[in-house]
């Protein structure tokens, strides 16, 4: 018979291994977010973007780091880390320089084969809980394709 010390130290160390499934997908994310994506739509606050401006944007991942460009301009460069652990997936994007530069915008995303969608609020705003971008909210909801190579 099991002490209740020993049942104890079995439930942690079951716990404990149930997690590792967890980072494992965060690592599977992590891989499955390389490489470069076109954007497909873009909702800040209720407002759609037009058609063109939307027109050459992408999103280039390499590893953690992203370049988001339109043509020859870059609009910004930035790490993300994702937590697939969480409901829905977080990522954190931490801008690498202008004027927003190491300040942390919060958000979700969700992969579904080569669309990528991602709802985020500006720094310092909380961080979304639905893939909605609706006017009074302060999301922006983006979604992309990734291209083929």
């Amino acid at each position: 018979m099991m002490s209740k010390r020993g049942f104890a130290c079995l439930i942690v160390a079951l716990l404990i291994g149930a997690d590792e499934p967890k980072k494992d997908e965060t690592a599977r994310d992590v891989e499955r977010f390389q490489g470069v994506w076109t954007l497909l739509s873009l909702e800040n606050n209720g407002e759609s973007a037009t058609r063109e401006a939307l027109q050459g944007r992408k999103l280039i991942v390499t590893r953690n780091d992203s370049v988001f460009i339109q043509g020859d301009k870059v609009y910004s460069r930035s790490r993300q880390k994702l937590d697939a652990t969480k409901s829905p997936r977080q990522v954190d994007i931490t801008q690498s320089e202008g004027a927003e530069k190491d300040k942390v915008t919060k958000g979700i995303y969700v992969l579904d084969g080569d669309d990528l969608t991602i709802c985020y609020i500006y720094p310092g705003d909380g961080r979304p809980t639905e893939f909605k971008a609706g006017k009074g909210s302060g999301c922006i909801l983006l979604k992309f394709r990734r291209e083929k190579r």
